[in-house]
């Protein structure tokens, strides 16, 4: 863990290829922590590791799109609310 700045980071050390469902439950853990503001993977840049680095790039980028979902459900809930205050 670093604090910075611009928040808490946890720094997460991967030697070893993970099952990917293992690695999602790390990657969930500390990106839905309210602890975290920032989570940074360290890998190896050996040959052997690339797909450890392609299994952590996916995994990013679906916790990405999840969290622009959740992000746009929140607004369109906000609108909803603010539509049914103004009509009342």
């Amino acid at each position: 863990m670093v604090d910075v700045p611009a928040g808490r980071t946890a720094v997460e050390l991967e030697f070893t290829s993970k099952a990917a469902v293992r690695l999602k439950s790390i990657g969930q853990r500390y990106s839905r922590s309210v602890h975290y503001s920032f989570v940074d993977f360290v890998l190896l840049e050996r040959p052997e590791d690339a797909a450890l680095r392609r299994r952590l790039e996916a995994m990013i980028g679906d916790e990405h799109a999840l969290e622009k979902r959740r992000t746009a459900s929140r607004v369109a809930d906000g609108a909803a609310a603010a539509c049914d205050r103004a009509v009342a």
